[in-house]
């Protein structure tokens, strides 16, 4: 994500990103996310496994207002190039 800060809506941030038809639901089983989109009616699924991305040690601030993981390969592809997210919250609690 080139801006982290959010000043520019994540969805735009890079033109390879696929927008969806208003998400409804979500299930995550054997490396693959299954999701729904309701304004079109499809069901979808991304193979994660596949796509050999692998995210490491989430955890939650002590307050729990915020998430952090890490990507191992993250933005290059490369294994030296990981990388570790914040999001904030609220989550539910």
């Amino acid at each position: 994500m080139p801006d982290p800060t959010g000043v520019t809506a994540t969805r735009s941030q890079v033109a390879g990103a696929k927008r969806f038809n208003g998400g409804e639901g979500c299930y995550y089983a054997n490396d693959t996310c299954w999701f729904t989109t309701k304004g079109d009616n499809r069901v979808w699924n991304y193979d994660a496994a596949a796509r050999t991305i692998e995210l490491a040690g989430p955890v939650f601030s002590p307050d729990g207002r915020r998430l952090y993981f890490s990507s191992q390969r993250g933005t290059s592809g490369s294994s030296s190039g990981g990388i570790t997210y914040e999001v904030t919250g609220p989550f539910r609690g």
